[in-house]
């Protein structure tokens, strides 16, 4: 294999023309069946590696997709981030993965990064609601869509869960089991999935004609750490909540952790739901209650909307913006206790 070797070398060898190799390479169908199976066999027997940068200046694509996301060690983020590829692989498309790290300078740099590597769109599973240099792109008329979290006013194309729904859904759930002192851990202002969510417990207090206590929201930041450390707080209150909604599954986790640590029992003594539904919440030692996004779906559509994208910008169109909101569903397990029968968990982490 040698990237040295040229159309005009297999051309030569072939005893063909270099636009008959460029045919048979681009898959015209108008080319004799024998001369193309001659050029096949001479390309295969040089080794011959099209030169993918050219082709792209030629065909103005480099049919490569940039993804960036907020937390790769996130599983919600790696499952989506698989859907995301493995849609785009079968579309013909290769996918840069970037990981911001939830920072705002690590978001400006892998943003510049992709379109000076020339992908021909950006996925954004990772920006805050007031992201100036995405609302730039996205009024460059440049093809990007956001999954899972968005900016403010609607801007740009999105895919998201319907996060205040999901919120109320879980919220609701727990108010069903009698609970009304309900503990949430949120993660930051400025991201919409936490904004929405929030929204979302905050209206399923007042369905249920509950006045909103201050000191049961406290920030987790979506990060284990703050979340624990969120989760202790709560437990220190005099008056503490018998539930806690996590405003993601990690979130949830470190709750989970840090009331074992106390000595208290899930579900007898502290109810938990979660938000996202990643893999390892329905272990059978888990069994975390939680909100599942539809995240093959996200990826799925994000996937085949920019890609419509990318083909009226070829065509000199303007981009529409596309919104997409998923149905969330409840998913319930161990967490919660339905009723006197259902599995608990003590403080050193077996079923009872």
């Amino acid at each position: 294999m040698s990237l040295s070797i040229t159309t005009k070398d297999v051309a030569e060898k072939a005893g063909v023309s270099q636009a008959t190799v460029s045919r048979v390479l681009n898959g015209y169908p108008y080319v004799n069946e024998k001369t193309r199976q001659k050029v096949l066999e001479v390309i295969k027997e040089m080794g011959y590696q099209p030169n993918h940068v050219a082709r792209s200046m030629v065909l103005q694509q480099t049919k490569t997709l940039g993804l960036i996301v907020s937390d790769i060690t996130n599983p919600f983020y790696g499952e989506i981030a698989k859907s995301i590829m493995d849609w785009a692989r079968e579309a013909g498309y290769n996918v840069v993965l970037c990981n911001n790290d939830n920072s705002r300078e690590m978001q400006d740099y892998y943003q510049n990064f992709l379109l000076q590597k020339r992908v021909d769109g950006i996925i954004f599973a990772s920006v805050s609601m007031e992201d100036e240099e995405v609302v730039k792109l996205v009024r460059s008329n440049f093809p990007c869509i956001m999954c899972n979290r968005r900016l403010k006013n609607n801007a740009g194309s999105f895919v998201v869960s319907n996060n205040e729904r999901g919120a109320f859904k879980a919220v609701s759930y727990l108010m069903s089991l009698g609970h009304r002192r309900i503990g949430f851990i949120s993660g930051p202002a400025n991201f919409s999935t936490a904004a929405e969510r929030l929204k979302g417990y905050l209206e399923a207090l007042k369905a249920y004609g509950v006045e909103v206590d201050n000191s049961l929201v406290i920030q987790g930041r979506f990060h284990k750490q703050f979340a624990y450390e969120a989760a202790a707080k709560l437990l220190a209150l005099e008056n503490r909540p018998t539930a806690i909604f996590g405003a993601n599954d990690l979130t949830a986790l470190a709750a989970m952790e840090c009331v074992l640590d106390h000595g208290l029992d899930i579900p007898k003594d502290m109810a938990l739901v979660g938000y996202d539904d990643i893999n390892i919440s329905s272990h059978r030692r888990i069994g975390l209650t939680t909100v599942a996004q539809k995240k093959e779906e996200i990826g799925r559509l994000a996937v085949e909307k920019i890609l419509e994208m990318i083909a009226k910008k070829k065509r000199d169109e303007k981009l529409e913006p596309v919104h997409i909101y998923l149905e969330p569903q409840l998913i319930i397990r161990d967490t919660c206790g339905r009723n006197q029968k259902e599995r608990r968990w003590n403080n050193e982490g077996f079923s009872l």
